[in-house]
């Protein structure tokens, strides 16, 4: 029922010649793309090198490096500080939100407009969610809801901040409901929490052994072991799956159950699908493991090797998952050789002398030959 779309059995790691970036001239690879229009997606992370956004495509497997309009990471001062900006997939991958700042000519003396921006993969076309405050606000973590109703978010409003300078911030976290655009928030401790949404808008913020769940009004909270600060996913018939250290934590009203991961560091949810848990793992070595764990118990069936060098940024297409056909097989992507735009017509042109030095021996040869 998905047409064609599917989520590869593969994930490989984009070379860091193509996503480096530099404070003055910004994203230097030639491979960079500034369209988002790139279709449904089946896959969304960032690169460690730069921060650079990668979307990988659910009908062909292709891999794009994205030039966001307003991205946060665009600003190199953002990727080495330590509120680092983010990216999520919808679950349908039709959707990208990712953090916003604009680091215009009064970023020195005026707020800087910033917040979430969602940009439709299939049309490109960008909605903005602007959260005021303070000097701007630095989002750091984004989740949708099963349902793609809600963005639940966490980040850190900022004292001081510049285009290159950040100083004093408090942590606060939100939800957004896109059809309304309504939006409320909660103030937090710290913005290195871990965040997770239902389609009832039920907030989760986990940090430290304490997860709390906010409808808006009211706190409810539990106790948890381990938590790290990689996404929660609201799992199948209202339970929550919390990240933890070996193990992800299923809490289903005052039942918790831990569900160990084998050879895992970090393993963190990315969804639900059929009544299945998909989680990730996040390993010391840069790589990873996705696994889809039964409703009804049994071991975690791995269905992707992410070799991304960042899993934790990893972000999934779940509903394109099948439990009975989790994945599809696409070809490794093939790289560019080049990494700066100015380069790329000098690698055209030696590839184009190339074939007019072998056109010309061949013709050599042939007159040689026949005489």
């Amino acid at each position: 029922g998905t047409d064609g779309l599917g989520v590869p059995d593969h994930l490989y790691r984009v070379p860091d010649r193509l996503s480096a970036q530099t404070p003055e001239d910004g994203w230097r690879s030639g491979a960079v793309e500034h369209d988002p229009a790139v279709g449904t997606a089946a896959a969304a992370w960032l690169t460690p090198a730069g921060g650079l956004p990668v979307v990988v495509g659910a009908a062909d497997g292709d891999y794009h490096l994205l030039d966001l309009p307003g991205y946060a990471g665009n600003n190199w001062w953002m990727h080495v500080t330590l509120h680092e900006p983010t990216i999520a997939l919808s679950p349908d991958g039709s959707r990208l939100a990712y953090s916003w700042a604009e680091f215009g000519p009064d970023s020195d003396n005026e707020p800087i407009p910033s917040g979430i921006r969602v940009v439709d993969l299939r049309t490109g076309e960008t909605s903005t969610y602007a959260l005021e405050g303070a000097e701007g606000t630095v989002v750091t973590e984004i989740a949708w809801s099963p349902g793609a109703r809600w963005l639940g978010w966490a980040g850190a409003r900022m004292a001081s901040w510049t285009e290159m300078s950040m100083g004093g911030s408090d942590g606060v976290a939100g939800r957004i409901e896109l059809a309304s655009d309504a939006r409320t928030e909660l103030d937090i401790g710290s913005p290195e929490v871990s965040i997770g949404i239902d389609d009832r808008g039920v907030l989760a913020v986990g940090s430290g052994s304490r997860l709390r769940l906010w409808d808006g009004r009211h706190t409810d909270r539990a106790r948890v072991t381990g938590l790290t600060d990689l996404p929660i996913a609201a799992g199948p018939g209202g339970a929550w799956a919390v990240p933890g250290t070996e193990v992800v934590t299923l809490l289903e009203g005052d039942d918790v159950r831990d569900i160990p991961v084998d050879g895992a560091t970090r393993v963190f949810a990315l969804g639900a699908t059929a009544g299945d848990l998909v989680v990730s793992t996040d390993r010391n070595d840069g790589t990873g493991t996705t696994y889809l764990v039964a409703s009804d118990g049994g071991a975690p069936r791995p269905i992707i090797d992410v070799g991304i060098a960042s899993p934790g940024s990893l972000t999934l297409a779940v509903d394109l998952i099948d439990p009975d056909h989790p994945t599809v097989e696409r070809p490794a992507p093939h790289w560019p050789w080049w990494t700066d735009r100015g380069t790329t017509i000098l690698w055209g042109s030696a590839v184009a002398l190339l074939v007019l030095v072998a056109a010309g021996s061949l013709v050599l040869s042939r007159r040689r030959s026949s005489r």
